[in-house]
């Protein structure tokens, strides 16, 4: 299997990491890869995120819709390492969103996200 090495000087985008989490994903990339600054995208901030300022240690939080072109065309530069876990089942065109975010990432771009069979059409699970 292939491992991934993020180098400490890497730069990477979390994008929807507020919801339920406070920035978790872009937390670990600071504490437990030594990344110096991580850029995080969500539309909403959770009051344990605004009042608790070590959360926010090392992370850029930028409030915004990353599905949202203007928005994304504001966000200048590419990152090495983009994140985008659980969320494309919350938006309306989770295509257009996902090349978008696709747009911001130079190396690698990982995601993640659950597929709800009852949500889709014909879709039969073995």
């Amino acid at each position: 299997m292939e491992q991934i090495f993020i180098n400490r000087g890497a730069s990477v985008i979390d994008f929807g990491g507020m919801w339920e989490v406070d920035g978790l994903y872009s937390r670990v990339c600071v504490e437990k890869f030594n990344i110096p600054k991580v850029t995080m995208i969500d539309k909403f901030e959770s009051e344990n995120w605004v009042q608790n300022s070590r959360l926010r240690a090392n992370i850029d939080f930028r409030k915004g819709d990353f599905s949202d072109e203007n928005f994304m065309a504001n966000l200048k530069g590419l990152y090495d390492l983009a994140l985008a876990y659980d969320v494309l089942l919350h938006q309306r065109d989770p295509i257009h969103a996902l090349s978008l975010m696709l747009s911001k990432a130079e190396k690698f771009f990982l995601i993640s996200q659950p597929i709800l069979p009852e949500k889709i059409k014909n879709c039969a699970i073995s």
